[in-house]
């Protein structure tokens, strides 16, 4: 066995002793980045935290996010823009998005948001959005039951049912689900590029979005689906019996229709009442949007004629 000299010896512990050195030394350095990632972690949650005012009312401060939030608090920048920002997208525009509480779905705005532009732009969206929807719902809905009644309708032959009765039934059957495929066709192509701007949740893409330039088109097909075609419907149903039950019993068609002419007095005074009521709304809601952003106008000109 070959032997091993001293000067290799020494010289092979100082290897050893310099790997192990590195090795320390790579490892302090890791373990400093851990520290140092974790830290950033928990000032941007404090920053977050801070924004959204959830740091106030908390009981249990540790001595880091109290030496945190002093530090915070010295910065003059954080605090005057704090106390002047009494909105949250003044706050975020000064700060970037990144600084700002993460939107959920559908881009949920809070107290704060719902009074500034986008919080208007974004309700408006919604408000289309969920209009077409349920314009998209009940069309469907209604059109197929008025073909499947139409189609499905057995006639004896011979029958006593007078022929204006068919004319009757067949001009309300075709305008039922005519109205409703027109609301339909609507909804049907406006919709997909509402959904598609509401889940992308940009801001300078809400303007992009047909539903303020075709307004009139959403208030229409909403009318025809949720006011005529409902009003058809019933109407409808009264004719239907009728021809069904006219070669069988005049006292059931009678019975339908003394019940569908009480319903359909309540839904025309209940949709006169309804549409009054949402033009007023609408009257209160426009003179309170034009005041909030009158005041949103004044707090934005104060925070920027104020020094940082």
């Amino acid at each position: 066995m070959e032997k091993i000299s001293w000067t290799d010896y020494v010289r092979n512990e100082e290897v050893l002793i310099g790997v192990s050195e590195q090795r320390n030394i790579l490892h302090e350095i890791r373990k400093r980045k851990a520290n140092w990632i974790g830290h950033v972690l928990r000032r941007n949650c404090l920053l977050k935290e801070v924004i959204e005012g959830k740091i106030e009312g908390r009981i249990e401060v540790t001595r880091r996010r109290k030496k945190m939030l002093d530090d915070l608090g010295d910065r003059r920048g954080y605090c005057h823009l704090k106390e002047k920002a009494l909105y949250r997208i003044q706050w975020r525009n000064c700060f970037g998005r990144d600084c700002g509480p993460v939107s959920g779905e559908g881009s949920s705005l809070d107290e704060e948001g719902a009074m500034t532009s986008e919080g208007l732009s974004w309700r408006r969206l919604h408000m289309s959005r969920a209009k077409l929807k349920a314009t998209a719902t009940t069309s469907e809905l209604l059109s197929g039951f008025a073909m499947v009644a139409m189609v499905e309708l057995q006639i004896n032959e011979p029958t006593n049912v007078p022929e204006w009765l068919f004319v009757m039934f067949s001009v309300c059957t075709t305008v039922l689900v005519a109205v409703h495929i027109f609301a339909l066709m609507i909804s049907t192509y406006l919709l997909p590029n509402i959904d598609a701007i509401s889940k992308l949740q940009v801001h300078e893409l809400v303007s992009q979005s047909p539903h303020e330039r075709m307004r009139g088109f959403i208030e229409l097909a909403w009318a025809f689906s949720t006011v005529l075609g409902l009003f058809l419907f019933l109407v409808e149903v009264a004719i239907l019996c009728w021809v069904k039950f006219w070669d069988y019993s005049f006292t059931a068609a009678w019975a339908a229709t003394i019940i569908v002419i009480p319903v359909l007095i309540v839904f025309v005074a209940f949709a006169v009442h309804f549409y009054h009521n949402l033009v007023v709304y609408k009257c209160e809601s426009t003179v309170t949007d034009l005041q909030q952003l009158e005041d949103m106008k004044k707090h934005l000109d104060t925070a920027g004629g104020s020094p940082v």
